[in-house]
């Protein structure tokens, strides 16, 4: 976004002769330095969160695409300054003394526009359970015996992730299943078979799809009841 800011002004992408953009358009220059400080990794912005997140991931699953991502973070970074200190410390360069009166700061549209953007990378980056609390709820399965109009219900399950005993071991795509699910309770489970498992079949029927045979429903169970993420 803030690339497009500047190449409306310059018609240009060419860092060799953006330096000095500091002094020509500071407020510009401000949030391309908070832009590339969090997309650095900068702790305390929403970038440190997300590549955090990713190392943790990588590292768990398998430890060379964790060193590999490591690296790629820190080259990112390297670049991203360089690119900092060359187009916004230093003299103001020949092309930009000639663009004149046609290169202006920010203006209001652009700040309006921009400043959302600043408040979310800071309130994430101090604040990331306000998204991670989303995704971070528990997800079990339910299987049910279908015939076309009625179903059976068998006990709900969870996947066992971890490759070994005790949650230990990097993250699978699932080592097997534990049964019963501890987190899903009786009352989850009539509303698992009210709200969704009974309207499910009854609407297949309904559309000529009848079904039969085993339905797995993959749940995520939220404060506002079980919800749906898959079926097999």
């Amino acid at each position: 976004l803030l690339v497009g800011v500047i190449y409306e002004r310059t018609h240009d992408r060419t860092i060799a002769k953006m330096s000095g953009l500091g002094q020509t358009v500071p407020v510009f220059a401000t949030l391309m330095v908070f832009f590339s400080l969090a997309s650095a990794g900068l702790p305390g912005l929403a970038g440190f969160v997300g590549e955090f997140l990713v190392l943790l991931g990588a590292l768990t699953w398998e430890p060379w695409v964790g060193y590999v991502a490591a690296f790629t973070i820190i080259f990112a970074a390297v670049y991203l300054l360089y690119m900092v200190q060359n187009i916004i410390m230093g003299d103001v360069s020949d092309f930009l003394k000639g663009l004149g009166s046609r290169l202006t700061d920010v203006n209001r549209m652009e700040a309006a526009t921009l400043a959302p953007l600043v408040v979310l990378t800071v309130v994430l980056g101090i604040f990331p359970a306000l998204v991670l609390d989303l995704i971070a709820m528990p997800v079990d399965a339910v299987l049910a015996i279908v015939d076309g109009r009625t179903l059976a219900i068998l006990e709900p399950a969870r996947d066992h992730k971890p490759a070994y005993d005790f949650d230990r071991g990097p993250n699978t795509g699932g080592m097997g299943s534990v049964s019963p699910a501890r987190s899903v309770t009786a009352e989850v489970m009539a509303q698992v078979e009210s709200q969704i498992l009974v309207p499910t079949v009854h609407a297949m029927a309904r559309e000529s799809k009848t079904f039969k045979g085993f339905l797995y429903a993959g749940l995520m169970l939220t404060e506002d009841g079980p919800k749906v993420l898959e079926y097999n």
